[in-house]
């Protein structure tokens, strides 16, 4: 479990890349199976850092090698188990399905000493889903290069013209 130490609010406006990571739910687990590099700062973040096994919802948090959090994206239904419509009382009436597989992304900045992300999701049936969240996958954010056995994921060479 990540160390809860206060995070600071990430100016993302100096970050001049983000990355579009994009998971894939199998119906099972979640996989992150697409990082793709954006030229383009990434939305802020405006909540305080959730607490895992305190606070319920979605959300991911990218780390450094030391573990300790350096970004955070809450997460809303990333696996469309919920929806909202209009009953013909006109009361709004939530219903919730089991989740079945899709696929969901998030931009975040390109942060130098970002290493792995990692996702935290409460129970998905109706009757857990208000439970704290726990984490549910934790991925390199840089793809390991083929034989590459090292535990550390490693930063990508820079590019040219950033």
């Amino acid at each position: 479990m990540q160390d809860h130490t206060p995070m600071q609010p990430v100016d993302t406006r100096k970050y001049r890349t983000s990355w579009r990571l994009t998971f894939r739910f199998d119906g099972q687990q979640i996989a992150l199976t697409r990082r793709e590099r954006l030229q383009k700062v990434a939305p802020g973040t405006t909540s305080e850092l959730p607490t895992p096994g305190k606070n319920s919802g979605a959300w991911l948090v990218l780390l450094n090698r030391d573990g300790q959090p350096l970004f955070h994206r809450l997460l809303s239904d990333p696996l469309h188990t919920r929806a909202e419509h209009h009953s013909q009382d006109r009361r709004i009436e939530l219903h919730v399905r089991s989740p079945e597989p899709c696929e969901f992304s998030a931009v975040v900045p390109e942060i130098p000493d970002a290493s792995e992300v990692v996702l935290y999701s409460s129970p998905v049936d109706h009757k857990r889903m208000f439970e704290p969240a726990t984490e549910v996958g934790r991925f390199p954010l840089v793809e390991p290069k083929p034989g590459d056995d090292s535990k550390r994921p490693r930063r990508p060479k820079k590019e040219r013209g950033q």
